[in-house]
């Protein structure tokens, strides 16, 4: 049937003589819209309202709600489509929908109720647009009557906004599924049930009960918003949630079984337990009620997994972590998670305080008693490595999220120690379950005293004997932090060089100004004594001009030049420790940085007409750096200027016409002063680093024009480098953090200088460096220039 234009449908009367011996329900229940498909009809019965409003209502009497009298709408077969506008109102005992098979599709629509119920079903199919709902119910004895929504049977989809005026109820949906039933709620995109907004009197704070011992299916694609409880089992029964939207509100399974597959956002905003759970979305503590300080007693949660957990997902902790009050311990405090079953997969447990995520506040300090947190999840049916996490302090520490295995199972902690992995003789295959005190299990076999198991022949070792102490994890930008203003000195020397690098250390025999050009480029890895190293790649390119040129007493000859210079630094940083999960591994690297150094030098050379010279070069330098940590937060870019002098002698001494050796030493000073910068977690100072470089060397060349200086010349050199001056330390939030280098070293070179006319030459060499120690400093470097003879 089709129904075009507005509609009004009023009944009253519902319920008359029901006190009488002889009533009958059937009789009495006057229902303004009923549809049914009766038994050995072919077709099923259809009502299309084409309008854009219904009015419907009916009155019964009160007191009446148990027999189903005066239900505004009651649908046991058919379809019906009500307006794009609708106004149910139930006066008295009956229902504004119920339905126990077919279907109803309701658009916008207005429901107003006394002990009736919004909606009742027990079958069918219903679908509602924007809802709003108005319980005027006065009999507050009959917890029958307070049921805004009953769902015992048949799909409820919702596809529009549930707002709720006026209620008697605590919950908005009661599932009353009996046992070996089901009953489905769907939502879609298109709606939002926010009990927090659309709540006018606030009395309904759960979303959905469960009462009962059968099985609520909900596959939720919308928002659903509770002050409390989103869903609460009170009975026996099974409620199984597929989410893909967003959830906020609390989960309680109680003496039932409620499962969550969730593949978008839950925030739980209370305790709440459940009985399995699959995470591939987002789980989030909330605490946006409750305020947290870090000084402040906060009420954290616990979240309950009765059985079993799986996921990929993120799991996001409140997590607050203090020296204690004596100052010999740590006051850790975090939201929680307890699985009594298994867990598989791997979730990534994700700290956050305030807007602030990967973060763990407090004012921790470096103590050696207690660096360890208490457990944020505890697994009872341990064996998976189902959990990691990696969370940023304000100073150079990272905490990580490390497991141990005890007797009730395995327990997840944030640690800022990281510890060796494997035995002694064991080879590095060994898991992460190693304890403080050693164990760890490596493939070394046997038992080892350190708690090492092997699984074949031989022995297991030590364990990690001796070990078991740990180290402090740095956050992979510290390397960069600590060792780029190495980087820094190491752009200066390379512009400074020597007077042979830089130019060839002979001047034009005729007296004249000279203009010279050079690249150059270096590789260099220096290792840190105590854990950062440095892996950089130097390029560049230089060009001077002496602007005057003096003859002395003797035969002298006093230049004076300058020169401007570029290079840029390309370097890898890794830390000795790097660890991961709370272990050591075997990839140190932590990240990368760039460096632009532009130089102004000034120069003055002075050769004696005995063979002996006297280099002296000062140099400005401005410096831009750019940080890429690994993992973590960077600075945009930072700034500094530098300055250097250099004081450099050398005599030759002739062999023969041809052949000749040279002593050389030279001394050179450099000062950085760079910007202090903040990369969102932390302040670092680099403290105005300096160096003081010295080198002792001897040169033997041989000239194929002899004692002219005119032709080909070839030369081999070898100095020994000392570093006089110690790196300062640099200040990373409260900490402060030292990198000491080797501080001795020797080259060796081989270098030529070629004419290619009559007013120039070609000149360059090549040259290695090695450490003298234990500590790595090894270097491979050379340049090509051109000199020009005015």
């Amino acid at each position: 049937m089709e129904v075009d234009g507005n509609v009004n449908i009023s009944t009253t009367g519902s319920g008359s003589g029901y006190d009488q011996p002889d009533f009958d329900e059937s009789n009495a229940s006057s229902t303004a819209i009923y549809l049914e498909h009766a038994d050995g009809v072919e077709y099923s019965p259809e009502i299309h309202f084409n309008g854009n409003q219904a009015t419907i209502s009916t009155q019964s009497k009160s007191g009446l709600n148990k027999y189903g009298i005066g239900d505004v709408i009651k649908v046991r077969g058919g379809l019906l489509s009500l307006a794009k506008k609708n106004n149910l109102t139930a006066k008295g005992s009956g229902n504004a929908i119920t339905l126990s098979d077919g279907e109803i599709r309701a658009h916008d629509t207005n429901i107003t109720i006394g002990e009736g119920k919004a909606v009742y079903m027990t079958g069918g199919r219903l679908t509602l647009g924007n809802t709003n709902i108005t319980k005027n119910s006065t009999d507050f004895n009959d917890n029958s009557t307070k049921n805004t929504i009953e769902l015992a049977g048949g799909e409820l989809n919702i596809d529009g906004n549930i707002n709720v005026t006026k209620a008697q109820d605590s919950t908005l949906i009661h599932s009353t599924v009996a046992s070996n039933n089901t009953a489905k709620l769907n939502t879609t995109v298109n709606s939002i049930i926010n009990l927090k907004q659309n709540n006018a009197d606030g009395k309904i704070e759960d979303a959905i009960h469960h009462d009962g011992a059968g099985t609520l299916t909900i596959t939720n694609h919308s928002d659903i918003i509770a002050p409390k409880y989103l869903f609460k089992n009170t009975s026996t029964g099974t409620i199984m949630v597929s989410n893909d939207k967003n959830l906020f509100g609390m989960i309680d399974s109680g003496t039932g079984k409620i499962d969550l597959i969730n593949r978008s956002i839950w925030e739980l905003n209370g305790d709440s337990q459940l009985t399995n759970l699959t995470n591939d979305g987002i789980i989030k503590f909330d605490h946006s009620e409750n305020i947290l300080l870090s000084n402040d007693n906060p009420l954290f949660h616990t979240l309950t997994v009765t059985g079993n957990y799986e996921g990929s997902g993120e799991i996001e902790m409140y997590t607050v972590w203090n020296q204690s009050e004596d100052g010999n311990g740590s006051d850790f405090q975090s939201d929680q998670l307890i699985i009594d079953g298994e867990a598989k997969g791997t979730t990534k447990i994700i700290p956050v305080t305030g807007e602030k995520k990967n973060f763990i506040d407090g004012n921790i300090q470096q103590i050696a008693k207690n660096l360890d947190s208490t457990p944020v999840v505890y697994v009872h049916k341990g064996g998976n490595d189902a959990f990691i996490g990696t969370a940023q302090t304000t100073g150079a520490i990272e905490v990580q999220l490390r497991k141990r295995t005890t007797a009730s199972g395995d327990e997840y902690y944030w640690t800022m120690e990281a510890l060796n992995n494997g035995d002694d003789n064991g080879d590095d295959n060994g898991d992460d379950n190693g304890d403080d005190n050693g164990g760890g299990n490596g493939n070394g076999n046997g038992n080892g005293n350190g708690g090492g198991n092997g699984n074949g022949n031989g022995n297991g070792g030590n364990g990690n004997k001796n070990k078991g102490k740990g180290t402090l994890i740095y956050a992979d930008a510290v390397s960069g932090y600590v060792v780029m203003s190495r980087v820094n000195l190491e752009q200066g020397f390379s512009s400074i060089g020597t007077l042979q690098v830089r130019r060839t250390n002979t001047a034009n025999p005729d007296g004249n100004p000279q203009t010279w050009a050079r690249t150059f480029g270096s590789h260099n890895k220096q290792d840190g004594k105590e854990r950062l190293n440095l892996d950089t790649n130097i390029f560049g390119i230089q060009i001077g001009h002496d602007f005057a040129v003096n003859h002395t007493n003797n035969n002298g000859l006093n230049v004076l030049g300058g020169y401007i210079s570029y290079s840029r630094a390309n370097t890898d940083f890794s830390d000795k420790y790097h660890a991961k999960n709370g272990i050591i591994i075997s990839d140190k690297y932590t990240g990368k940085g760039k460096s632009d150094n532009i130089n102004l030098g000034l120069t003055n050379t002075f050769y004696t007409g005995t063979g002996t010279y006297f280099d002296l070069v000062g140099q400005l330098s401005y410096l831009h750096n750019k940080y890429t940590a690994r993992n973590g937060n960077n600075p945009d870019t930072q700034d500094g200027w530098g300055a250097a002098i250099s004081a450099e002698v050398g005599h030759s001494i002739p062999l023969s016409a041809k052949w000749s050796i040279q002593p050389q030493a030279q001394m050179v000073y450099q000062y950085l002063n760079l910007d202090s910068i903040n990369d969102g977690l932390r302040y670092v100072d680099q403290n105005n680093q300096d160096s003081l470089r010295g080198r002792i060397g001897l040169k033997a060349s041989y000239n194929t024009a002899g004692e002219t200086s005119k032709g080909t010349s070839i030369y081999t050199v070898g100095n020994i480098w000392h570093d006089f001056i110690k790196p300062d330390s640099v200040n990373i939030g409260r900490d402060s953090i030292r990198e000491n280098f080797n501080s001795t070293w020797g080259e060796i070179g081989v270098g030529v200088q070629i004419p290619v006319a009559k007013q120039s030459n070609i000149y360059g060499d090549v040259r290695y460096e090695h450490d003298f120690g234990s500590t790595k400093r090894q270097s491979f470097r050379g340049n090509i220039g051109l000199k020009v003879n005015w």
